[in-house]
């Protein structure tokens, strides 16, 4: 049977039974609306948002999630502050020290992760991203969950550009090989060019928005 392309190839597509009306998907029943709740691992998301502090706190419990689900949560930062986000988690009620002391909760600078050799490079992100998962899986997890704070990408016009096509190849990875890996990328919807964020439309299977 067909596959539904908002559920990133996750939600089976079978007839609704009424003649007339449309096929629906079992996941997102055909109309590609899927909540934070519904994430599973192999999905690639594009989050939009207006306001940061919402943006935080959102994020924030999706990564809890992770955290309770025996995943390695891993947060890209740019214009938060370390303890910007450390504060939202410990309103969870969790000891972020404990999860940061175990390997459980990684938090980076998007210098450290997306330019780590000093400029971006597609390729070795992705390879390093590669290879990350494959520590973590040795190391006892049950995969990945991820969250990326992209503004980084408006230091250099070559950067924007470029983002385009990671995300493309990253999106490609996501439903070719289903990682078990659940990944955010975050963009302030008002501070991208408009080509950007038509382009990140395109280059994620699910799009949330606030």
């Amino acid at each position: 049977m067909p596959e539904c392309s908002y559920c990133h190839g996750k939600g089976i597509i079978a007839p609704s039974g009424t003649p007339g009306l449309p096929m629906k998907c079992y996941r997102c029943a055909g109309n590609g609306v899927i909540e934070w709740k519904d994430l599973r691992p192999g999905d690639h998301v594009c989050y939009f948002y207006d306001a940061p502090a919402v943006q935080l706190e959102t994020i924030a419990t999706y990564l809890v999630e992770g955290l309770k689900n025996g995943e390695r949560t891993i947060y890209v930062y740019n214009h938060h502050t370390p303890k910007d986000i450390l504060d939202a988690i410990s309103a969870h009620q969790l000891d972020v020290k404990a999860e940061q002391a175990r390997g459980a909760l990684i938090l980076l600078t998007a210098q450290e992760a997306y330019m780590p050799q000093g400029f971006f490079d597609v390729t070795a992100v992705f390879n390093l991203t590669k290879e990350l998962l494959k520590k973590t899986l040795q190391e006892g997890y049950r995969g990945i969950r991820a969250a990326s704070e992209m503004d980084w990408a408006l230091d250099s016009p070559k950067h924007s550009h470029e983002l385009i096509g990671y995300e493309l190849m990253m999106d490609h990875f996501f439903m070719s090989e289903q990682p078990p890996i659940t990944g955010v990328c975050q963009y302030e919807r008002k501070r991208f060019p408009g080509i950007v964020v038509e382009g990140m439309e395109h280059a994620h299977r699910l799009v949330f928005q606030d």
